[in-house]
């Protein structure tokens, strides 16, 4: 204990001189701004780091040179290119083999009015053009990733495949680079937004509902996902899909009458929407286009429901809960001058809306941008095999991509690095096991942090810091954000990663530490929605206001106190859980 306001989370049990065995992080070799990823040390007991809920499974060697690209590299430079005031960016610390994070403040004041003396005639033209730029970052995704996609990787002669793969890796970074310099940019738009509803004395929990109400890709996606799952009832392929294991459903749907036609109108699905990953930044997952097991459970777990989901039933009751919303705030204002400076400063926060950009941009950046590395990667596996240097395709994920281009570059030699994979596999194994028992904070946990990012996407308000340095309520009721209005109860299922979404049985209380895009069609047929972190824009906020269900975020403990098969009521209007006797 450090004063009455701070605790601290030791970090003894995950210190380390190495992130993997046989590597150590050296200046030159990664992608970073100010500050690599590195593994945790004593010295940053200092600071806070927050577990990052995105990586369940923790994080492989190949993966983890994908979040340099993300978590240093592009926090850092975005924040940097745009002149952010408040911070420069995050840093990125490994226990085990899972992420965590601490923002990298901007703490001289003469820094910080320099700063704003840049940032704030760039985000005055930033939300001027907002549509404009990033219809145009959206098309040069668009056109960056079509190259990679209709590469015939096998065809590649050897320079053509490293010339590629590293072409990939550079097309996965500048993706998370325009990722941050525009999340920054409305961030800071809808935090002015926020200081503003704080005067007039409006509650922050409901500020976001005023940005809701409009379609974004990844509500496009499942809705083009349940059509499938309509037409698979319509063409009597629904018992083939249900029945046995996920594996085997291909076998089975091609035997049934019209499974053939069925077969046909997914594979559709996927060549348009199928190029996703599950996690962000994952080098060794495929996209649902090379392997649609996690389309076929989400389909499967629609029909479990017993109905369709109206998306635009949905999406008007949204726009109402939104209208109604911003009309009550009118009317508290009250004042005609106060509502006039109200009004426009909503115009400006819909207009350049982070809380659909948020999730329209996960179709461009966050669950596409990996898939030509992976792709790639996975070649150049085979031909390792082929040519004796692996035992196994997979074994090219537990090699990072500077050992892969020292190797390519003529630097070094594949048995420099080949050795590490059975100590690394085995590492990761054990880390991937302990999931569950890592903190969601690690080091001195504060009364407040200044990271717009960490406060409003990963949910560090001052309510969670209290409840982590409280460890947790002593009674029954976990109190968090009201992210999504209702009450229900439910049993309650407990998910630690997305690979396991498809234990969570329709009418069933999601339980998580967040959630990002891979959980969204979870939300059609769950009850409830309760993590452990998040904010007022997280996806789960977000992704439960637009399909209706109840949720509260940021409680801080949720998957510790709250067990698969639990009786809880959520409350999303009040944010408060209860688990029933």
């Amino acid at each position: 204990m450090t004063s009455a306001t701070q605790a601290v989370v030791p970090v003894d049990d995950f210190v380390s001189d190495e992130i993997y065995p046989g590597y150590r992080p050296q200046y030159g070799t990664t992608p970073t701004f100010l500050e690599a990823i590195q593994p945790i040390s004593k010295r940053d007991e200092r600071h806070l780091w927050n577990l990052d809920f995105h990586f369940g499974r923790g994080i492989k060697p190949g993966s983890l040179t994908l979040i340099e690209d993300t978590y240093t590299w592009g926090t850092q430079m975005g924040a940097e290119n745009i002149g952010l005031p408040v911070g420069r960016g995050l840093r990125a610390r490994l226990a085990g083999t899972h992420l965590y994070m601490s923002p990298i403040a901007t703490e001289a004041p003469w820094e910080v009015r320099l700063r704003a003396m840049r940032f704030g005639p760039f985000l005055q033209d930033f939300l001027a053009t907002f549509e404009q730029r990033w219809a145009a970052q959206a098309a040069q995704l668009d056109a960056g990733f079509a190259h990679f996609r209709d590469l015939d990787t096998a065809a590649l002669t050897a320079a053509e495949l490293f010339d590629e793969l590293r072409a990939a890796h550079e097309h996965h970074r500048r993706a998370w680079l325009v990722h941050f310099e525009f999340m920054y940019s409305l961030l800071a738009n809808y935090l002015g937004f926020h200081e503003l509803c704080g005067q007039l004395g409006l509650d922050p929990a409901q500020i976001s509902r005023f940005l809701g109400g409009r379609m974004h890709k990844v509500l496009e996606n499942d809705r083009a996902l349940w059509q499938v799952a309509v037409r698979a009832r319509e063409l009597g392929v629904v018992d083939a899909i249900a029945a046995g294991d996920l594996g085997g459903v291909r076998g089975r749907v091609m035997a049934a009458p019209n499974g053939q036609a069925w077969w046909r109108e997914l594979e559709a699905y996927l060549d348009e929407w199928g190029w996703r990953i599950d996690e962000n930044c994952t080098l060794d997952t495929p996209p649902w286009h090379d392997d649609p097991t996690p389309a076929l459970a989400a389909i499967r777990s629609f029909h479990g429901k017993g109905s369709d989901h109206d998306f635009d039933a949905g999406l008007r009751a949204s726009q109402r809960a939104r209208d109604e919303a911003i009309d009550e705030a009118r009317a508290q204002i009250g004042k005609a001058s106060d509502v006039a400076a109200f009004d426009a400063t909503l115009a400006s926060c819909q207009a350049a809306n982070f809380s659909w950009w948020n999730d329209e941009h996960n179709h461009y950046i966050d669950k596409r941008a990996a898939v030509p590395a992976h792709r790639l990667t996975m070649e150049l596996g085979r031909r390792l095999v082929d040519d004796g240097v692996l035992d196994a395709v997979d074994d090219v994920f537990y090699l990072l991509r500077q050992e892969i281009f020292a190797v390519l570059d003529d630097r070094a030699a594949w048995r420099d690095f080949t050795c590490h994979i059975g100590d690394r596999r085995a590492f990761h194994d054990h880390w991937r096991e302990r999931i569950g028992d890592m903190p969601p904070v690690l080091g001195t946990v504060p009364e407040r942090v200044g990271d717009p990012i960490l406060i409003e996407v990963f949910g560090l308000s001052q309510q969670y810091l209290k409840t982590v340095r409280d460890g947790g309520p002593q009674a029954e009721e976990i109190r968090g954000l009201a992210a999504s209005r209702g009450v229900v109860e439910g049993r309650a299922r407990v998910i630690m990663a997305v690979a396991d979404l498809h234990q969570l049985q329709p009418g069933e209380v999601l339980v998580s530490r967040g959630t990002d895009p891979d959980w969204t069609s979870a939300f059609g047929y769950a009850t409830a929605c309760v993590c452990d972190g998040g904010g007022s824009l997280s996806h789960a906020a977000i992704i439960s206001r637009e399909y209706g269900i109840p949720c509260v975020v940021g409680t801080g403990v949720a998957t510790t106190k709250i067990n698969t098969g639990d009786l809880v009521r959520v409350d999303g209007t009040n944010g408060i859980v209860e688990v029933q006797p």
